[in-house]
């Protein structure tokens, strides 16, 4: 299973299944977890952007998503 932003295969695995819920969405992202009953989870996402306009979403993807998916990991295990 293949959780991405945007639920477009990003990633060419033909025999996973793609889901649309954003590491930044913390009550989504749990319940969605919650849901499924996962075994574990690989945190993957990230974002780049190399003129640094933006860095208040590059924060909140890697600091506050990251932070997200370890809580929701640590509840439901």
């Amino acid at each position: 299973m293949v959780l991405s932003r945007t639920a477009e295969k990003e990633i060419p695995i033909s025999h996973e299944k793609y889901y649309s819920v954003s590491v930044l969405d913390y009550d989504a992202l749990y319940e969605f977890c919650k849901k499924e009953k996962f075994s574990g989870i690989y945190h993957l996402a990230g974002y780049v952007e190399h003129s640094r306009k933006n860095p208040d979403v590059m924060y909140k993807i890697h600091i506050d998503g990251t932070r997200n998916v370890l809580k929701v990991a640590k509840e439901l295990v």
